[in-house]
Formats: C-alpha cells, structure tokens, sequence
C-alpha cells in the first residue's frame, strides 16, 4: 500500500514542457520533462560505475565525477554481457560470455565463479531481501533463485537453485496469460518482492490487431509486472502478473526495464506506452521518438486494480516521470539512436544507461537526474556499451548506520538485537537455523548455520569478534 500511495503524491508534482515538433490537443500530466538540462560531470554525485564494452574484453571501472575507465583486476580476459552492484556497494555481479557468472569486489579481489549452469542469459542480486540470494534466466518459462552466504573464513558457500518466476508448468493463468515467456531481449529487474521484466504473452487471434513488426504474430510484448509471493519468498505465477485494463493487442514492447531501490518504482523504455498524447516519447508518434526518454511509474502489485496501459503511465495515481532525451538526439529509429540499459542507482533521483544506434554521435553511458531532467555524458566510448550500473556512496536511498547485510537490507525486526562485543555465547532458539552478526556500521562480521534448528542451542562467539563494541545479531527462521 505505501508504494503506490507514495507514488501519487509524487505524481502530483513537476513541470509542464511543450516540445515544439510535436503539437497535441491533450495536455500532458505535470511530471512530463520535455525540456532537457545538459549536465556537468564534475557536477555529478560522487561515485562509481562499471559496464562491458562489445567487442572487447574486461569489467570497466570508472567515477563519476572524473577520470577514464579502468579494467577491474582479474577481469581482463572476460566477456561482460551483464552487470549489477550490490545493495552496499561492496560487491559486483557480472556475466562472463553469458554463461559463467562471477562476484568479485571492485578493486578486483575476491572474484568468485557461480555455477548456475549453461545459457544464463541475465543476472541479478535480489535486492534488499534476505537472506542473500542472486535471480538469473536460463530459459524463456522461469526464473531462478540461488542463495549464498559466507563462512567465518569469507569463503563464499551457495545453495541449491530454486525456481522464483515459473511460466511454464503454470496452470493458473487466465486465458491472455496462457503460456507466458520471458522475452530474452530485455533485462530484468528484481527488489524484495517486485519483479519488472519484458513478457511475451499469446493474445487471442480474433482480437490481434496487426504487430508492429518484431514480435511473433498472436504475440504481445509488453512492459510486465510481477509480484512475488510472500514477501519475495514464494514462487511467482500468471496470476501474478499485473492485468491491463485492454482490449488493444497490438505490439507494445517493453526493454530497458529497472525498478528502484527500494522497490516503489519502475522505469523503463517507453516504446508504445502512452499512446498518441504527444506526452511520451514512443514508436506510435510522427516522427517515432522511441528509446528517446523513458516513464517512471510506481510498481503495479497483482492485487491492484486494472487500469489501461496508458494510464498507468499518464495517471497523476500511478505515473511519477516522463523524462525526453535532449533534443538533438530525438532522431532516427530507435536502431539508428537511441538510450536503453537503464539501471537505477542506490538512489531513487540517479539512473543509468547508455547511448547507441548506428547514427549515435557519443556512443557511452550517460547518468541523468530523474527530478530535474539533467542528462550528463559521464563517458564517450568507441564501440557499444554493455549494461552500465552506479552506485552513489553518499546518497543511499537505504537507511544508514546499520543497514546492509551481505548484498541485502538487515531486516529491522524483533530478531534483530544488539548484544555486548564482550559476549562469547549467543542463545539461537528453536526454528533458528542462522544468525549473522554485523558490527553497527552494518559490516558482515560472521555467520553461523545449523541443519537442525529444532532446538534451542547456545554458540561461541569467535574471540576476533570481541574487541567490538557491540554487534548486532540477524536471528533467521525457517519462516522467513
């Protein structure tokens, strides 16, 4: 409820910009940024990131503020198809050649293969869930989950992979969902329970009105969300998915999709959302203006009412931005110029993306200022760039002081105590098969498991741990 309560009041507020070579009678929401700023680098928030390079081997590294990239140590030989950064900045997640993923640190120590097995085509970490885990597609029908932790040594140890989408074996669905694939062109984006992707959905042949041209005929391609169960825990299916209010089954498309931070929000390509008001920059307009900008709505639960896609986006309920490209770069088809790739910071104002097409000018990752429509070029690069990600130390959306475990939030519950650095025993109680301890700047101190958690159990608390102050203590149940 929060999220998209939060996000009407944010969609009450903005600036109303007319672009001179598109002339409507509809005027646009409030929040619609046609006018564009053109961004300083060294006026950026400081920060860092990473992306691949088509063609070329190595993790870049690079600030924000200044400065050239760098290739990330013991990368150098890797094909980069896939990036993301943890929820605390200390830990990168990166696909080699689209089939070996890896974490490694951003100085390049602690590189890590993950055996997720072959054809991964997108990986990501869960963000703030816990415990820990990382989500990745191997096939079209489902989605996967493989949690992790380290041990007292900082070696990492995973366990089993689970399904968290599935679409496949799904006997739930409605009719308009029936057979539901993940379209393997388009990232995903996944936060606690929110999970934002591209789905390629059957549409009855007596209501299909003619593709626009990719998608196979009796197909729908369409920006989708989806609500995992359980707070994130369960496994999503086709009743899970938000239901447009529509009877328009032509193509609508959906890439360069993210969700925010802390889950409210999500961005994306606009590509035929908004319709023909003029107000969004998408393929349906004269001439097409598709992948020159993006929308921002709140994330839309399964539970939420079903409303037209074009409302979602235009709505002062559901809608928060519209953001359009700087002028100069509004033309051509979306092969020719376009920005895609769009990943949001640890900052809900801050996203990221890149510029491409063949008649792309500054190839390169451009960071923009969601609020403001500030658009900077923070790097110029010679060939494609592959999945840019940032993180913005001093500017967490995330609660400081003690705040991140190992790639997700400390839950702040009951079972999260602090207990005196001096201590040597902590008492788990029956159902309690983990705790984690964090020192109360919220750094990963150590981590204790059992197999059998139907006992109350008293453990030793290592003797580096006690010239600590204090520490805190993530008791995890089984319920959980």
């Amino acid at each position: 409820m929060r999220n998209y309560f939060y996000c009407a009041l944010v969609g009450l507020y903005g600036i109303l910009f007319i672009a001179p070579q598109i002339i409507h009678a509809q005027s646009c929401p409030s929040f619609t940024h046609k006018t564009t700023i053109t961004g300083i680098r060294d006026s950026l928030p400081d920060g860092w990131f990473v992306f691949g390079l088509s063609g070329q081997t190595g993790l870049n590294y690079c600030k924000t503020r200044s400065g050239t990239p760098t290739i990330i140590n013991n990368t150098n030989t890797d094909q980069i198809s896939d990036v993301d950064i943890s929820d605390d900045g200390l830990w990168i997640l990166y696909l080699n050649k689209q089939s070996t993923a890896y974490l490694i640190k951003p100085d390049g120590t602690g590189k890590t293969p993950i055996s997720l097995g072959s054809g991964i085509t997108y990986a990501q970490f869960h963000h703030h869930y816990s415990p820990a885990e990382i989500v990745y597609i191997a096939d079209q029908g489902r989605v996967y989950r493989v949690g992790y932790h380290f041990g007292v040594l900082g070696n990492a140890m995973f366990d089993s992979t689970k399904v968290i989408v599935d679409f496949r074996t799904d006997t739930t669905k409605d009719s308009t969902d029936l057979s539901a694939v993940m379209v393997n062109y388009s990232q995903f984006s996944i936060c606690k329970n929110e999970f934002v992707c591209t789905l390629q959905i059957p549409i009855p042949p007596d209501t299909m009105n003619p593709p626009l041209g990719i998608p196979p005929l009796g197909t729908d391609d369409r920006t989708s969300y989806v609500t995992i169960p359980n707070q994130g825990a369960g496994i999503a299916r086709g009743k899970n998915i938000y239901k447009y209010l529509t009877t328009d089954y032509s193509a609508w498309y959906g890439c360069g999709i993210t969700v925010s931070n802390d889950g409210a929000r999500v961005l994306a390509n606009s590509n035929a959302f908004g319709g023909t008001s003029g107000c969004v920059p998408n393929q349906l307009l004269n001439p097409p203006m598709d992948h020159k900008g993006f929308y921002v709505t709140c994330f839309m639960y399964d539970t939420m009412p079903s409303i037209p896609r074009d409302s979602v986006v235009l709505s002062t309920r559901y809608g928060i931005n519209i953001n359009w490209c700087p002028t100069q770069y509004r033309i051509g088809t979306y092969r020719q110029l376009g920005f895609t790739a769009w990943s949001f910071s640890n900052n809900n104002d801050w996203v990221v993306g890149e510029q491409e097409g063949t008649n792309a000018p500054l190839k390169g990752v451009w960071i923009v200022n969601i609020p403001a429509n500030t658009w900077t070029l923070a790097y110029t690069a010679s060939s494609t760039v592959l999945a840019p990600a940032m993180f913005l130390p001093e500017m967490s959306s995330v609660e400081q002081g003690v705040r991140t475990s190992h790639f997700s939030d400390v839950p702040l519950r009951s079972n999260v105590i602090k207990v005196p650095g001096v201590s040597s025993r902590i008492t788990l109680e029956p159902s309690v098969y983990r705790c984690d301890l964090y020192s109360l700047s919220g750094k990963h101190l150590w981590t204790y498991s059992r197999a059998d958690a139907s006992k109350r159990s008293s453990v030793e608390i290592p003797r580096f741990l006690r010239k600590n102050n204090a520490v805190v203590v993530d008791y995890i149940t089984k319920a959980r």
